[in-house]
């Protein structure tokens, strides 16, 4: 009993001495090497920038989010004759194994960009429960690798985000760039 007593009396003298247990931390700097901070998704397209925020950090949870259980990556013609088995049925789960593979394989800087330069898309239908745009994508790798094409992107309603991306189909080329399907396919998942 009295080796407790002292424990207990020795131990709030350390903490003590330490400071207060329940004093709030310093915050983290957005950007500040996890990830930035999350975008409240009140339009569809708004999920485009809690995608690009989760695919430049380190931390996966902004992109990951932005995804619906539901997700579906249909590739162009050429990618699905090109790797017809890694492409297939790629859900959200490859999604995101690919996600990881991409960042362990391309520690440096890299971005996406959803729409022109503008992030404008060539055409869109923002009515009902499964809206979508269509238009241009660009993902570059450690500054001088790069993928590139036109995508239609459609967008389901959920309860928290409000908006998530349910599906990505390529449908065409960005001038001479491979489709992101080609770097999906060469990064497969759990290799």
């Amino acid at each position: 009993m009295m080796k407790r007593a002292l424990f207990a009396v020795t131990l709030t003298l350390i903490l003590s001495a330490a400071g207060c247990l329940f004093e709030p931390r310093d915050p983290v700097e957005p950007g500040g090497g996890e990830e930035d901070t999350w975008v409240s998704v009140e339009e569809p397209k708004d999920v485009f920038v809690n995608m690009a925020s989760g695919f430049s950090e380190i931390a996966n949870s902004n992109y990951e989010r932005s995804l619906s259980d539901e997700f579906l990556f249909v590739p162009n013609d050429r990618a699905s004759q090109q790797y017809p088995v890694i492409l297939q049925d790629w859900g959200k789960n490859e999604e995101l194994d690919f996600l990881n593979k991409v960042k362990g394989d391309y520690t440096g800087e890299r971005t996406i960009r959803f729409g022109d330069e503008d992030g404008n898309f060539q055409q869109e239908n923002l009515e009902g429960d499964e809206p979508w745009v269509e238009g241009e994508y660009l993902i570059t790798l450690e500054g001088d690798l790069s993928y590139g094409g036109i995508a239609r992107f459609t967008f389901i309603r959920s309860g928290q985000p409000k908006w998530q991306l349910k599906g990505w189909e390529d449908i065409d080329y960005l001038g001479e760039y491979a489709t992101s399907g080609v770097l999906r396919g060469q990064n497969p998942p759990g290799d």
